[in-house]
């Protein structure tokens, strides 16, 4: 018997990088369609065998400062293109914050819904002339060789968090200001339409000084299926 062929993740989900329109409701209009869309769940179970599918993706994704797996399913090939990215924050047991702690803006739009998990808490800040509270301001470019540059003193105020729960969808222009806390201690896992880079460089607000910038570490092929199976089990 021959065995059908494994569909590629980049081919199927191509819609998401190639698609008219950069307005966020056209973001926001993609990533529902992929997130509604039967084939998803069974194009991530498939992608531990689809093994040069998995090497791509792997090669692309990282483990990002703020605690969570970007896992990069398809990239335009412009490198300042869009990208469809899967969020996991795996389970624990501790009490520490699982989300972000510095609020920071974003070098391009994106929508993005929650797939697993209770919800996201998201906040979003506002920068004030005064009555705030005071963080260092740092230009993020990470083309460059310096990533974060600045230390400005700058005044922000806190908004109130809302809750995002499973199959919202959350609209983020460049504009925006915010963090993003997984809610409880289960696997939480969103996936995000990234838009074009639009801007160089992002904000990042920082109460500490900025430590010195690293680079994030890739995943290996073994843990994007791990973490994809997570997300899978829980879907």
């Amino acid at each position: 018997m021959t065995s059908r062929p494994v569909p590629s993740v980049t081919s199927v989900l191509d819609r998401a990088v190639r698609f008219p329109g950069e307005r966020l409701v056209d973001l926001a209009r993609t990533v529902e369609d992929i997130a509604g869309d039967p084939l998803f769940a069974i194009l991530l179970a498939r992608l531990r065998y689809a093994r040069t599918t998995l090497l791509e993706v792997a090669a692309r994704s990282s483990w990002h400062s703020n605690g969570f797996a970007k896992i990069v399913l398809d990239a335009d090939e412009d490198p300042r293109g869009r990208k469809l990215r899967l969020h996991v924050w795996p389970e624990t047991v501790s009490a520490a914050p699982r989300g972000e702690t510095d609020p920071h803006g974003h070098r391009w739009n994106f929508a993005s819904t929650v797939l697993v998990g209770t919800g996201l808490d998201v906040v979003e800040w506002e920068v004030v002339p005064d009555d705030g509270e005071l963080f260092g301001g740092y230009a993020y470019d990470p083309l460059s060789g310096e990533p974060l540059v600045g230390g400005i003193e700058m005044c922000l105020r806190e908004g109130t968090p809302v809750l995002r729960p499973r199959g919202d969808v959350y609209l983020c222009g460049t504009d925006i200001v915010h963090t993003v806390e997984p809610r409880g201690r289960d696997v939480t896992a969103s996936l995000v339409v990234q838009g074009r880079v639009t801007r160089q460089a992002a904000w990042v607000y920082r109460k500490e000084p900025a430590a010195p910038y690293r680079t994030p570490r890739r995943l290996t092929p073994d843990e994007v299926i791990d973490l994809v199976g997570l997300v899978v089990d829980a879907l």
